[in-house]
């Protein structure tokens, strides 16, 4: 017989998600400033994914900063660059890794783990990108 988790409700903060963005100013995936994004990206700025997307939880553990390009890969999706290089998708387990590595402070797994709604995360993946 499977147990039963107990439901996990996720926090609306959108406050705390514009002021914890402003402690971070590059992509944490390619390394984009913010400043630059305006000419090379479109939409220009960085965002802020959140990791697990089931709750979509605004907490500082759930949050991972990205530009536009690199959000699309953390959605799954393939971009392709002005010189045609296709860049491939951001699997879960680099997004974790990458996470613990520029925001250790909010690093939570068992919060994670909750949001997730499983007992554990997938293995976190070095990013080489």
């Amino acid at each position: 017989m499977s147990k039963l988790r107990p439901l996990v409700h996720p926090v609306k903060d959108v406050h705390g998600r514009i002021e914890w963005a402003q402690a971070f100013d590059t992509c944490w995936v390619c390394g984009i400033p913010r400043a630059l994004t305006y000419r090379l990206r479109y939409p220009p700025g960085l965002q802020v994914h959140h990791i697990i997307k089931p709750c979509r939880s605004d907490e500082p553990c759930n949050y991972f900063r990205t530009c536009s390009r690199c959000h699309d890969r953390l959605e799954g999706m393939v971009v392709v660059t002005p010189k045609g290089k296709r860049l491939g998708p951001i699997t879960l387990g680099q997004a974790l890794w990458l996470k613990q590595k520029y925001d250790p402070e909010n690093w939570n797994p068992e919060r994670l783990c909750e949001l997730f709604g499983r007992e554990c995360l997938p293995e976190l993946e070095p990013w080489e990108g």
